[in-house]
């Protein structure tokens, strides 16, 4: 697995002390689902036609955490994103949520992105798997070095900046003045032509807040 996958990084930042996404923060989950979508995009799986969504044909399965998200693209396909983000508020509940963020957890796990954190509680001892501080210290610093310094900036950097800030956490992660200056230039990023396809993707994350917010 690729350590710098949006999904992973995304998750990196995003998951609580107990390795949850956070409760009450339907932004926050969205975007989860949102990476997921991103990463099936940007590796060829799916393409994005129209603002609807279709399949390629690569003759083989995409990794093994995106596999619960492609199971229901496929059963999206030809469908506006906006269709599709309805779907998901039917089919993403209980059981098939949580095997969904499983399946992540058990890569980043396998990926040494995790590690196992005991609390006592009043009923005994609980173990929970939980983000790596020096791995969650690791995208920080990409998004610092790629947004405010000079030098090239990834495509996935880009997105992982824009979920950032559509769930609030550059605030959590950097200064005011840093944050400022990540907003202006993932505004800048957006509005350079060569940058299409981001633009797409990001109207795609837009639409996906605006439908399943207001089904929640």
């Amino acid at each position: 697995m690729n350590k710098e996958a949006l999904t992973m990084e995304y998750l990196l930042c995003v998951l609580d002390e107990e390795g949850k996404l956070p409760t009450f923060s339907t932004e926050k989950e969205i975007c989860f689902y949102a990476a997921q979508l991103i990463e099936l995009i940007d590796l060829g799986w799916v393409v994005l036609e129209g603002k609807k969504l279709q399949l390629t044909d690569k003759g083989s399965e995409p990794p093994v955490y995106l596999e619960p998200m492609f199971e229901i693209v496929k059963k999206s396909k030809g469908k506006k994103v906006a269709d599709f983000a309805g779907n998901l508020t039917f089919t993403l509940t209980g059981k098939p949520r949580r095997e969904m963020l499983e399946a992540c957890l058990e890569v980043m796990e396998e990926a040494n992105l995790l590690e196992t954190t005991v609390k006592k509680g009043l009923l005994g001892t609980k173990e929970y798997r939980t983000v790596k501080a020096e791995e969650k210290d690791r995208v920080i610093q990409k998004i610092r070095a790629e947004f405010l310094e000079e030098g090239q900036i990834s495509e996935e950097t880009v997105l992982l900046g824009c979920l950032l800030d559509k769930t609030s956490l550059l605030k959590k992660y950097f200064s005011a003045y840093e944050a400022k200056m990540l907003k202006q230039r993932l505004k800048e990023l957006q509005k350079a032509p060569e940058n299409k396809l981001i633009n797409e993707m990001i109207d795609s994350v837009d639409t996906l807040i605006a439908v399943i917010a207001a089904t929640a």
